[in-house]
């Protein structure tokens, strides 16, 4: 079976790439987002059958952020938080999309109201173990990115249906923006972010910005 997600994650992995998106059928020559039973967008994430399942760079090369990307030949490798993961034979990049607000926010998860289930910046890991999703795709207001000075890391402080959070960027894309262009390190009033539990480190899974658009 083959599935069709538009990418919304593309993130550095162990010398490879993490790539996630959400899964789209084409009606027509339009896009329609595949839902869950809680009406909540499908997400796909393509892994391989490395230790720490990255997809390689051969494979991610050609993939961005809004691309529409086919998965062949997928078959279901999800357990406990990470209820996303599928195995893949290759990856095929379609088109990239140019995308409106009005479209993006079609995408958006509007059922969970705290961002994996509290307002900290981080899950223990039986919490991660007895969730059901690792990733989140939000619209913000009120956001700002700014250098954190004790270790000199981006990050990104914003609000969420009323709960203010603090995470780390990890968008590679965006940090190498960052890094030409220092004018970015601002306040905006929308952005859209996508966020995922990073692996467990010291008891914790801390929770990041993969995606910055």
């Amino acid at each position: 079976m083959d599935k069709l997600i538009l990418c919304l994650a593309n993130s550095n992995k162990h010398g490879g790439r993490c790539i996630a998106g959400i899964e789209v059928e084409l009606d027509g020559e339009k896009l329609k987002i595949v839902k869950s039973s809680y009406d909540i967008p499908v997400w796909i994430r393509p892994v391989s059958h490395f230790s720490a399942g990255e997809v390689p760079m051969c494979d991610a090369s050609r993939i961005g952020i809004l691309s529409l990307v086919k998965v062949h030949n997928v078959s279901y490798a999800g357990s406990c938080s990470h209820s996303e993961d599928y195995y893949y034979e290759s990856l095929e990049m379609i088109q990239t999309i140019n995308p409106s607000d009005t479209f993006l926010k079609q995408y958006i998860d509007s059922y969970h109201s705290k961002i994996f289930g509290n307002r900290g910046k981080a899950l223990i890991i039986d919490s991660f173990k007895k969730g059901d999703y690792s990733l989140m795709f939000i619209r913000t207001e009120n956001s700002e990115i700014y250098l954190e000075p004790k270790y000199i890391k981006p990050r990104i402080k914003f609000y969420h249906n009323e709960n203010q959070y603090d995470f780390p960027i990890t968008d590679p894309e965006y940090l190498n923006r960052l890094h030409y262009d220092t004018s970015l390190y601002k306040s905006y009033n929308v952005l859209y972010i996508v966020v995922s539990l990073a692996v467990e480190h010291e008891g914790w899974h801390s929770k990041l910005a993969a995606t910055i658009i």
